[in-house]
Order: C-alpha cells, then structure tokens, then sequence
C-alpha cells in the first residue's frame, strides 16, 4: 500500500494492510514519525527548489523575491526530525525564462510538471529503495531558509528605497501594502497592480525624477505632532504613477490603488487628494513604522521550522 499525502487531509489507516511508502505532496504539515515508521520504504516528497536552497514553506515566492535566475526540483525521502532534511534522491535544474517578470503562478506552472514527472519516475523507477545519503559537511554560505510568508513581508518600506525588489515583493507576493500621509492623518494603501517600468536611454522623464530627488531634501522630516514621512517623486502617465528606480533605465510603474475604507483607484487619481505637490514636483508621503518589519529573504537557516 501507498499512502500519499495531500492537501492537509488526514492520512487513512491501513486496516490491516501493510504500508510501503508514503508521499507527500503539497502537504505543509509535518508527517510523524510513527508513520514513516510504519511504512517499509519510509515517504517521498517532492521539493520545488534545488536543496538544500529554499528549504521550507514558501521556495517559489523566495526564488522570486531574490531574482533568481535558476530554480528546480528536488526528489528528497521524508525527514523524520526536520522538513526538508530528507536525502536527496535526484534534482532537475530549471531556467526561468524572463526572471525579471516572472510571477508566482507563472513559475509554480513552470515547475510543475518536472515535479510531477520527477516524482512519477522516481516511484516507477523505485528510487527509494537505496536512496543516497546526502548528509555532507556543508561548505560556503548557508542557504536560505523558505519562510512561512507573512502579511508584513507584503509591506513596502520606503526607508529600504524604490528599488526593483519591489517589483520582485509585488510578483512573489501579490498586492503590497504600506501607509501614506493624508495631510491630517496616516491611511494604509493597497498597492493593487504594480509593473516593470523601462526608462529609455537619455529619458527626460527619468531625468525630471533624479532633479527631483534633490528638491525633496527641504521638505519636513516629520508632521506636525504625527509620524515621521519619507517622501517619493513621481510621475503621472495615462493614470499611473512612474517611480524612478536606482537600477540603470528601470523604474516602477503603479497602475492603481486603494485607500482604506474607500473604493480602487487608479493610482494618479488617488495622490491629487492624499500625495505631495508644489509646482511640478508631485511625491508619495510614506509615513515611517515605528517598529522594524519583517523581510522575507537572506535568513539564515532554521531546520525546525516551516
């Protein structure tokens, strides 16, 4: 008998009947011990990175939000103490085509079906009965650990800069959040669509931006008896808002948004009544946490957890 794994359900009982190999497949639950114990071979799991990269619950999301231009998957016995610490039975390596816009969804039907087929084959060809021992002594940097994605990751924080791990946060992750300076009072703001900007070479609109970041330095550091603000140049095109990036010729491109207790917006109509303006600097006001949040990449490693 087979035990597979799936889907958080409940594993059934064998009745009676022995059991051969168990196999988890989008199980985010760790199987017992006792389980594995039961059955002959031990369990199966397929991984989608190449291990022990991304160990953890979220390994799509974290090759994206570190640009990655590579990524796999990874055939791996069931570890009885830790997730993703199981030997490692075979790996495929895969390209990602345009990393720089690569979703989550795109690259989770990227890797599918040479995990499916992974782990297919790997059961036909019965891998699992003398699988390798992969337990070396590791060398180099530790690899990084696939968190659990948590609703602060998915917070812009200015201070860290408009840089194109934005882009990165927002195709990983989906909607951003962060909070924005009403004039009288802080609001957070959904950032429901965000692009890739490309700036031509020699683009007098990137240019505006750049004078522009000098203007913003006489501006207050702070409201009146509120937060501190950080502010963000921008400008308008067609509805949107084009944010300049520090990368060569790239920039943000944030299509709309939405304030809290009110309806979707595109995002140019949304900063006339709630963003920064005086003659034609126009700018994002970021009000500041007090609180460090979370970011979700370059971890080090932490084998109990998922």
């Amino acid at each position: 008998m087979v035990i597979v794994l799936r889907f958080r359900i409940c594993p059934p009982k064998p009745n009676g009947s022995s059991i051969n190999l168990v196999v988890a497949v989008s199980f985010g639950l760790f199987v017992p011990p006792r389980i594995l114990k039961s059955a002959k071979y031990g369990g199966l799991n397929v991984h989608p990175s190449l291990l022990p990269q991304f160990r953890g619950a979220a390994p799509l999301q974290h090759t994206i939000l570190q640009g990655n231009k590579y990524t796999g998957v990874t055939l791996q016995t069931l570890d009885p103490h830790a997730f993703d610490h199981g030997d490692i039975i075979s790996q495929v390596p895969i390209r990602i085509p345009r990393p720089d816009k690569i979703t989550f969804q795109g690259l989770l039907e990227l890797v599918t079906p040479e995990a499916t087929k992974l782990l297919t084959d790997g059961i036909r060809d019965r891998l699992f009965l003398n699988p390798p021992k992969t337990s070396k002594p590791r060398t180099g940097p530790l690899p990084i650990h696939a968190h659990k994605i948590r609703p602060d990751h998915k917070y812009i924080d200015p201070r860290r800069g408009m840089t194109m791990y934005i882009s990165r946060q927002y195709r990983a992750l989906g909607r951003l959040w962060s909070y924005l300076w009403t004039g009288t009072e802080k609001k957070r703001v959904i950032f429901n669509h965000i692009e890739f900007h490309h700036f031509p070479e020699k683009s007098g609109k990137r240019g505006k931006l750049s004078a522009d970041l000098n203007a913003i330095h006489s501006l207050p550091s702070k409201a009146p008896n509120g937060p501190k603000l950080w502010y963000t140049p921008y400008l308008e095109d067609k509805g949107d808002i084009i944010i300049r990036t520090p990368e060569r010729a790239k920039g943000l491109r944030i299509k709309d948004m939405t304030v809290e207790g009110q309806k979707s917006k595109k995002a140019a109509d949304v900063l006339s009544s709630i963003g920064y303006k005086h003659g034609e600097l126009r700018c994002i006001v970021w009000t500041l946490p007090e609180l460090e949040l979370g970011k979700p990449q370059e971890q080090p490693e932490k084998p109990q957890e998922e």
